[in-house]
């Protein structure tokens, strides 16, 4: 409000309330949850409304929640939205407001090992779909969003590394690739796991493998306890499925350059990011 009216906009906004669900994903990527630095809660969230709906230079569009990221569980996803309904009946009722928008947010989980639960995304849509309708009449009066994000593109692509060197550590086999956490820090970040394929071998004796990556950094873990068709030097592995929240958290850890992006598609590579170059990683030193 201090900042519109300071230059004399309306601002159009959206609200971000913690619906205080916590789904079954890594601590690091719940962000419904009471104390969770997202959003405010939904009493605080009525008490903004009714200041806002107040103020001439607010256009109080309506609410957004996000419960989390990688998310399997239906159930979450209709029970943050019984919430949202009761707290949208709520205010209807005290404050007579109806929001033009809701975003519900995303965090609709893929499996990314085997083991992983297989997910159909209507069933995520249908989830909050019901829950919502738990104290909503008509859905149609206003607009819903959604962020589907991973659950669109993350399952495409994959992480190509060359094995540079082979190490035996007490019986155990590792392997060390050129890339790492500079490329993919959801491993050391969240403990996340890829399926993993050598990419040269696909039949052969099968070997347990820790991978490492090329940083000054005991945490620059690629895989642990992988099963592999036998990798020599110079094998290429992928892993998968590597899209989400990989080159967008890209980093220079140890002032390496980022890796180049290629799209292939009928068989055919096409480069869409080119290889990060030292006078690049360089030019803002002064």
């Amino acid at each position: 409000i201090r900042i519109s009216k300071s230059i004399e906009k309306v601002s159009h906004i959206l609200l971000r309330v913690k619906p205080g669900i916590s789904p079954n994903t890594h601590s690091y990527i719940i962000t419904g949850h009471l104390e969770s630095k997202f959003g405010v809660s939904l009493e605080e969230g009525k008490n903004l409304l009714s200041i806002a709906l107040k103020n001439r230079y607010i256009d109080f569009l309506g609410f957004h929640y996000h419960i989390g990221s990688q998310i399997l569980d239906y159930d979450a996803f209709k029970k943050s939205a019984e919430k949202i309904s009761l707290f949208l009946m709520g205010i209807k009722k005290e404050l007579g407001y109806v929001p033009r928008e809701l975003n519900v947010g995303g965090g609709f989980g893929i499996p990314y090992v085997p083991n992983d639960k297989r997910v159909d995304k209507k069933e995520f849509i249908r989830a909050i779909r019901d829950g919502l309708l738990t104290h909503i009449e008509n859905l149609d009066d206003f607009k819903i969003l959604i962020e589907p994000g991973r659950a669109l593109i993350g399952d495409t692509g994959l992480i190509l590394y060359r094995v540079l060197r082979k190490k035996f550590v007490n019986s155990k086999e590792y392997l060390f690739v050129d890339g790492g956490m500079g490329d993919n820090i959801r491993v050391p970040l969240y403990g996340a796991r890829y399926t993993i394929a050598n990419v040269k071998r696909r039949e052969g004796k099968i070997k347990n493998y820790h991978i490492f990556g090329k940083y000054c950094e005991s945490g620059d873990i690629v895989a642990f306890d992988t099963p592999l068709e036998e990798v020599e030097e110079g094998d290429y592995i992928a892993v998968f499925p590597a899209i989400a929240y990989t080159y967008s958290m890209a980093s220079n850890y140890n002032r390496f350059t980022r890796p180049p992006v290629v799209i292939v598609e009928n068989g055919k590579g096409r480069l869409v990011v080119r290889r990060e170059t030292y006078e690049q990683l360089m030019q803002n030193d002064i």
